[in-house]
């Protein structure tokens, strides 16, 4: 595992040159904030003084409980141990790489449906996600068909396993721990229903309303409504179907 002070000494030099970029905690985010988070996410390991970062792109609008999400990529280059003397350098190479060649592509979220897979990430969009992005920019015949088939799927899996834990104990912790897993899943399935009858019935006032209020939720729980910038979608502005 690594601190997020050691984090801070890594990723200093980067961010005195690029001030367009802020760090926040362990992530690295370009500012300003909008629709967009595009940066990268120094993550912490099991091992002890290990980083694994990665760049990342994606929405800030997503359902609860996490509000975004979406593409991105391990920097095997840099993944390393702090007490490695070439490590920093090695980070601030693939740090200002990605930033050149990936990152400075994602300057909409129109962008971000075009790049999805060209940049052959590792860490790939999850269908819902995709579906929020396709309605975000207006593009609701696909948004519909997409989350129409995502919610399908987590009611089959709820069923298909639900009965595999019927001879739990009632009041034992994993009874206490399932019920809460039930709970959460059916919560979720509520919001994709509740944005999914919006794209459906093509009301794009309440569809845009939604998205704002789950962006403003999503920057304050990531601590970024400093740098954010509110704006319209482009659902809102005559784009798309």
């Amino acid at each position: 595992m690594s601190t997020v002070a050691q984090v801070a000494r890594l990723v200093e030099p980067f961010l005195a040159r690029h001030p367009e970029f802020v760090r926040i905690g362990r992530t690295l985010e370009r500012r300003p904030v909008g629709h967009l988070s595009v940066g990268f996410d120094i993550r912490r390991t099991a091992y002890k003084g290990h980083i694994s970062p990665m760049w990342g792109a994606g929405i800030t609008f997503g359902p609860p409980p996490h509000f975004g999400g979406g593409i991105g990529r391990t920097l095997d280059r840099a993944d390393g141990y702090l007490d490695a003397p070439d490590l920093q350098a090695r980070l601030l190479d693939e740090l200002e790489l990605a930033n050149e060649t990936i990152l400075q592509r994602f300057t909409s979220l129109e962008a971000l449906v075009e790049l999805e897979m060209a940049v052959h990430p590792s860490f790939a969009m999850i269908r819902f996600l995709k579906a929020v992005l396709l309605a975000g920019v207006g593009r609701l015949a696909e948004a519909d068909n997409l989350l129409a088939a995502d919610i399908e799927y987590r009611i089959r899996e709820g069923e298909r396993f639900d009965p595999l834990y019927v001879k739990l104990r009632t009041g034992s912790k994993a009874w206490h721990s399932r019920q809460e897993e039930v709970k959460n899943r059916r919560l979720f399935i509520g919001h994709l229903k509740h944005l999914h009858g919006f794209i459906e019935r093509r009301d794009l006032a309440g569809l845009a309303a939604l998205l704002h209020d789950w962006e403003a939720q999503g920057v304050a729980a990531r601590k970024m409504t400093d740098y954010w910038q509110r704006s319209p979608f482009p659902l809102e502005l005559g784009g798309g179907d």
